[in-house]
């Protein structure tokens, strides 16, 4: 039985270009503090998957053009943060100014954080010595081999096509035993249905429903199996994956239209709402 209303969304977000479904859609209209969650979010996934950042350089990848989460980790000892995005120019400089100011403040009683050895401001602009944007694509990141102690992201890799070629790339940057902590959102981002995508066949998911192209309008439907498996054959070592959401009720209301592909994977991988994944390169 076909979800007549969720394909008619599904092909209106396909259709709308790009600038405006960012304004209709993205998350720096709708939650312009998200950002601090999100920031949170970092600063507590380095301690559970017990990383150092001590004088290390972190990438966080999809910075967004008015997100300065990657930046709290600047706080928790980092040397430097590359702020990649591949699609946004970021915003003016005096409003990430002010979200930078409004970070360190809601963070500044957090216990173990410490203050910057120097202004992160430079000539109206971020301080080259803490912290830079990269305007780059996630599988083509502008850094030398081997420079790159972590890499963070948030609600990123489910919008990414070619997966393993970016996990290549930061095995290629990583610095042995460097890692990784992404954390995504496995939902069908037409978060009514949190898991509708699944009921359609590869040809009609890629061809007809998701966007194509670049930008956060193209949603991948990859796994923690997928993902596991990806990250392992790419060399990664102690490769973990914390569910941190589940929706088993959700997962139930379409378990019966599953195609082939989906039938025959544990539960645990397909109802699964939101996920931190965690590895490293060997040292």
């Amino acid at each position: 039985m076909i979800n007549f209303p969720y394909v008619a969304l599904r092909l209106f977000r396909r259709l709308t270009p790009a600038p405006l479904a960012y304004w209709l859609l993205s998350n720096d209209f709708r939650n312009p503090f998200g950002y601090l969650k999100s920031a949170e979010g970092y600063l507590d996934a380095v301690i559970e998957a017990g990383f150092d950042l001590r004088g290390r350089t972190v990438v966080e990848i999809g910075a967004g053009s008015r997100s300065p989460a990657g930046l709290a980790l600047l706080m928790a000892g980092a040397a430097r943060v590359y702020l990649q995005e591949p699609f946004l120019r970021p915003a003016p400089a005096a409003l990430l100014r002010e979200r930078v100011q409004t970070l360190f403040t809601a963070l500044r009683n957090r216990p173990g954080l410490i203050p910057l050895s120097a202004p992160l401001w430079k000539d109206d602009d971020l301080n080259p010595e803490f912290a830079r944007w990269l305007e780059a694509p996630a599988d083509k990141t502008p850094l030398p081999d081997a420079s790159v102690d972590l890499f963070v992201s948030t609600s990123v890799l489910e919008h990414i096509r070619d997966i393993a070629a970016v996990f290549q790339e930061e095995f290629r940057l990583l610095k042995p035993g460097g890692g990784l902590l992404h954390r995504v959102d496995l939902r069908d981002h037409i978060f009514r249905w949190p898991f509708e995508m699944l009921t359609f066949s590869v040809f009609v998911w890629e061809n007809i429903l998701t966007t194509p192209g670049k930008g956060g309008g193209y949603q991948n439907r990859f796994r923690i199996d997928d993902y596991e498996r990806l990250l392992q054959n790419t060399g990664f070592t102690d490769v973990r994956v914390q569910t941190v959401r589940s929706d088993r009720e959700g997962f139930e209301r379409i378990r019966k239209r599953l195609p082939s592909m989906y039938r025959d994977r544990p539960e645990r991988t397909l109802s699964a709402t939101g996920i931190v994944l965690s590895a490293r390169k060997h040292a």
